[in-house]
């Protein structure tokens, strides 16, 4: 158990504490529920868990639930090697402690060690009961208990003084009193390894292998190169070592052994004394499986690859630290493996390219593409790119190559034979910007259709590119299709009008045929005339909401809220003619920069055996309406393919012919209401208007005569 692991338990007295309260606790419980112990990682966890297990049970030793489920089995990792210590004096008998648990419920096979025909086994026990204990093939087997165990007992070595782990163990430590294990006084990580003892006798001396260590590193790169590393020691002199090269290397330089040579595979190392450090380089033919060397019991592989290499390693070899390796590594990519005797190690590598898709890189890529009433057209393509090392570019054009053009000096358009179609472009290194011109063909239809605009083949991966297509006036887009998102020429204008206009008319008509040879009629003058669309369509708006009122309002208040809603609508007709007139000028308005051609410079290029001419850049043609297309991130396996879907005005005809037809039928419809409506008219202009009549003349006051009055005063 590591230091962590026992802080985190706390005192003895603590952990004391805290297992008297999990058992009363478990010992309380009503329900006879077994803990799953399978699932205990450390041991003194384990053991615990087993404890409250046992403590639960009755006096039948099991809890029914217990019982049924003692025989079910574990699938993998049933027990745990944690600890084998060994004492003693090599040469004679020695004693071990190993400790493990087993996370299964009944007893599980556990490979201990061997082989048996050189290690004998002697007072073995577990938890202090005698073990039981086999042999089958190489190894000793025990039958362990459930939970925690320890195992002790002694063992006596055989003449080669040596020991095989099966493990996996975590840990090998031997406390020696005489003699030494040569792969040192502590072995982390062991599985399927073999052990050596050194009684560190003459004797012994004589027999020690010569090859101690070997480390190996493979640098992978434009070549694969190797340094190995070989440690030796031995009880004499060593003399010239033989190491065995197998697999192809080409040695050239070794430091530590002055006088070496190689004779095929092998490599002679004259070394003095009795220990020597031989470091050996040079490069390898190509990768394969690696094995250990037949002297060394373990190696220490790395590898390390440079960033235009990918690197796959498979094989039986444990993933460690740099740092455990006696070889310094360089790079940051460096991976270390431990390969014990027998394993092997699968290297394989894939070099990433170094040409255009790495080398060279276009930032961006403006292309223009300009479609005559015939089909003509013309591609111009400006592409910004940044080039570390490729030569040239070849790349298929869309069509005839016309232009070639490096920062704006022309270029002779070279091909990689005679009549071939693909050009090769030269590229200079830096940043730089390279347009090229093209001539092709494209079928238009008579009503409809799907424009592809030619693009060309580009072998080199581009950021972000930029299509404009200019397309001549017969032509009416619809939809761009090919690029990050569609693109539809309809605008929420268009449906807000469609909206608009099919209300109206379920407002303004009664019957299902009226309705829907009313809303045919609405929105298909939209397409004839927006200001007269607005118009009728807020005139037959209004009308609905005049009828809608009369169901609920009569007389004074009917007059009132007819004339509100009339008002109201002239209003929005008036703004909303404002609006469609200024949409249609800004439209109207909106230019597109169509490329200029390139000033006449042009360099001198004498190149033999090629077919080369300088030509002159192209004057693109204005086009009446403009498209544009974008895309991000453009590879030769995900090209850009900008598709139009288009009207032509014989079409936009025949949509307008079918919307008189739609609106002669609905005037068909009302043909009795506008006959009477023409009566009254007409009535009303053949009916004279009569003469206004006479006035009568007007009363005078009697005039005063003073002498009649006069004499009627004597007669009186």
């Amino acid at each position: 158990m590591s230091n962590r692991a026992r802080s985190r338990c706390g005192t003895p007295w603590l952990r004391g504490a805290v297992g008297v309260l999990l058992s009363l606790a478990a010992l309380s419980l009503a329900t006879p529920a077994r803990a799953d112990c399978s699932a205990m990682k450390s041991l003194e966890s384990l053991q615990l868990c087993h404890s409250l297990e046992a403590a639960a049970r009755g006096p039948g030793g099991l809890t029914a639930p217990a019982a049924a489920t003692s025989d079910e089995g574990c699938s993998a990792n049933c027990f745990v090697l944690d600890k084998l210590v060994v004492t003693g004096s090599v040469g004679e008998t020695l004693a071990f402690e190993l400790r493990g648990a087993v996370r299964a419920r009944a007893e599980t096979k556990v490979p201990l060690f061997g082989t048996p025909q050189q290690v004998r086994l002697d007072r073995v026990t577990v938890n202090g009961a005698p073990a039981t204990v086999f042999f089958e093939n190489n190894s000793y087997f025990l039958f362990a208990p459930p939970g925690a165990f320890v195992l002790r007992g002694q063992m006596t070595l055989g003449t080669e003084q040596q020991l095989v782990v099966e493990g996996p163990l975590n840990l090998f430590v031997a406390h020696l009193a005489r003699g030494r294990l040569v792969e040192g006084e502590s072995v982390s990580g062991v599985r399927s390894q073999t052990l050596h003892f050194d009684p560190m006798t003459p004797e012994s001396a004589s027999k020690q292998p010569a090859t101690f260590r070997l480390s190996r590193l493979l640098r992978i790169g434009r070549e694969i190169a190797f340094t190995y590393r070989v440690a030796v020691s031995q009880g004499t002199d060593i003399g010239t070592r033989v190491l065995q090269l197998r697999h192809g290397e080409k040695v050239r330089e070794v430091s530590g052994a002055p006088g070496w040579s190689q004779s095929g595979s092998a490599l002679s190392l004259p070394i003095a004394g009795r220990e020597g450090d031989v470091t050996i380089t040079g490069t390898l033919p190509k990768l394969e499986r690696f094995t250990t060397d037949e002297d060394s019991a373990y190696e220490w592989w790395t590898i390390e690859n440079e960033p235009d290499h990918r690197v796959t390693l498979t094989g039986e070899g444990k993933l460690v630290d740099n740092g455990q390796s006696p070889i310094q590594a360089s790079l940051p990519t460096a991976r270390t493996f431990l390969i014990q005797r027998g394993q092997h190690l699968d290297v394989e590598s894939k070099s990433l390219l170094r040409g255009s898709a790495l080398a060279a890189v276009a930032r961006t890529e403006k292309r223009f593409v300009a479609v005559t009433p015939s089909g003509e057209t013309i591609i111009d393509d400006l592409l910004s790119y940044e080039n570390n090392g490729t030569d040239h570019l070849i790349f298929t054009p869309a069509g005839a190559p016309m232009y070639v053009s490096t920062d704006g000096v022309a270029e002779p358009i070279y091909h990689t034979r005679k009549g071939a179609k693909e050009v090769l472009v030269p590229l200079g290194p830096g940043s730089h910007q390279l347009r090229t011109q093209s001539i092709a063909q494209v079928k238009l239809r008579l009503l409809a259709g799907l424009l592809s605009a030619p693009m060309h083949a580009l072998p080199i991966a581009t950021s972000a590119s930029t299509v404009t297509i200019g397309l001549p006036a017969d032509l009416r887009p619809i939809a761009v299709f090919g690029g990050d998102a569609t693109r539809w020429t309809w605008t929420g204008t268009d449906l807000s009008a469609i909206v608009l206009g099919v209300v109206a008319a379920l407002l303004a008509f009664r019957t299902r045929r009226t309705r829907a040879l009313g809303a045919l009629a609405t929105t298909g003058l939209w397409i004839v005339s927006s200001t007269a669309f607005v118009t009728v369509a807020m005139g037959l708006l209004a009308t609905g909401l005049v009828f809608v009122a009369s169901r609920f309002v009569r007389g004074h208040w009917l007059a009132l809220a007819g004339a509100v809603t009339v008002a109201t609508s002239l209003l929005v007709t008036r703004s909303l003619i404002g609006v469609v007139t200024e949409d249609a000028t800004v439209a109207a308005r909106t230019e597109v920069q169509v490329p200029q051609p390139d000033s006449m410079r042009h360099a001198t290029h004498v190149i033999h055996g090629a077919e080369a001419e300088t030509p002159l850049s192209m004057s693109i043609p204005r086009s009446d309406q403009y498209v544009t297309a974008t895309r991000q991130l453009i590879t030769e396996r995900q090209p850009f393919e900008p598709r139009v879907l288009y009207l032509t005005t014989h079409a936009v005809g025949l949509v307008k012919l079918a919307w008189l037809g739609v609106t002669l039928v609905l005037a068909w419809q009302f043909r009795g209401r506008m006959a009477g409506a023409w009566a009254i008219v007409r009535e009303r202009l053949e009916k004279r208007p009569e003469p206004p009549p006479a006035k009568p003349a007007p009363a005078y006051p009697p005039v005063f005569d003073p002498l009649a009055a006069e004499g009627s005063r004597e007669g009186r």
